[in-house]
């Protein structure tokens, strides 16, 4: 949800930036 929030859904769908992951392993 974080990185839903911080980075748009196609890059969150697509690459998966590394700050993004992290916020997966915090949620």
């Amino acid at each position: 949800k974080y990185g839903a929030k911080r980075f748009p859904p196609i890059v969150r769908g697509g690459g998966t930036p590394p700050t993004c992951e992290k916020n997966q392993i915090l949620q």
